[in-house]
């Protein structure tokens, strides 16, 4: 509320985000309340923010195989907000890591390929991307989890920096600025340290979790960077809640649908 308008002066907040307050504040225990916010969610999103007809990048929307979709459902927060943004009459272009990811893509998507641990296929990714826009909005959706032990690229960088934090920002720098710009972040962002001290992990031991808060904290606050940067992006950096995706965990709390919506 703060970023979209005082909260001190009510005359100041957006219509859509009242509904959208008044949709939360109803019981939780009415069986309603969750339809009720995806339906100003979808409001927000296809009259607010995007106008039906505009092109989208979703980097990283894969899936591990198409015809799995309606059991693997809970896995694939990336490709359902693609395939949602396509139902609302935008078209899209998503990355996958390598090709045979790629294949399993719905084949009316574009879809530009590298692993983005890498810094020369992030560039080519960029570059991919950058033939087939420009773009209304960005939203950069690739991330990697905490791991048991510390893994590393081709030249020896942190592979959760390397994604978390790199690719973003070199994707970012490398293709042409779009009006709208999107990070994913995530709560862990709270135990982060701000530092770029030893960011690889070599000088000292290995810790999965805070590399991971590590790295979306820097992502955050790159993405604010950006904000005061380019006044005339919108650019946004969102936590999509501890959702039931390959990454969240099928036990994790949250409502998979509300994460892509919101």
């Amino acid at each position: 509320v703060a970023v979209l308008g005082d909260p001190r002066r009510p005359k100041d907040i957006p219509d859509w985000l009242r509904e959208l307050l008044r949709a939360i504040g109803v019981s939780a225990v009415s069986a309603g309340v969750k339809d009720k916010v995806r339906a100003v969610c979808d409001k927000t999103v296809n009259k607010q923010y995007l106008t039906a007809g505009k092109k989208v990048v979703l980097v990283h929307a894969q899936i591990k195989s198409y015809a799995e979709l309606a059991l693997r459902r809970r896995f694939l927060r990336g490709f359902d907000a693609a395939a949602r943004l396509v139902e609302l009459g935008h078209s899209v272009v998503v990355h996958a890591r390598n090709a045979e990811r790629a294949a399993t893509l719905p084949a009316e998507w574009p879809v530009v390929v590298g692993d983005l641990e890498e810094a020369d296929q992030v560039r080519s990714v960029a570059a991919q991307f950058g033939a087939l826009g420009p773009y209304d909005a960005v939203i950069h959706n690739a991330g990697i989890d905490e791991t048991p032990t510390r893994r590393t690229n081709s030249v020896g960088e942190c592979t959760i920096t390397a994604v978390n934090v790199y690719a973003p920002y070199v994707l970012t720098a490398l293709m042409a600025r779009p009006p709208r710009l999107i990070y994913l972040s995530s709560s862990s962002h709270y135990p982060g340290i701000a530092t770029l001290d030893d960011v690889h992990w070599q000088q000292r031991p290995w810790n999965g979790t805070q590399a991971y808060c590590n790295s979306k904290l820097l992502l955050t606050t790159f993405a604010m960077a950006i904000a005061h940067r380019w006044p005339n992006t919108v650019v946004q950096s969102v936590d999509p809640g501890w959702v039931p995706t390959r990454m969240g965990g099928p036990t994790a709390p949250d409502d998979l649908v509300l994460g892509h919506r919101t």
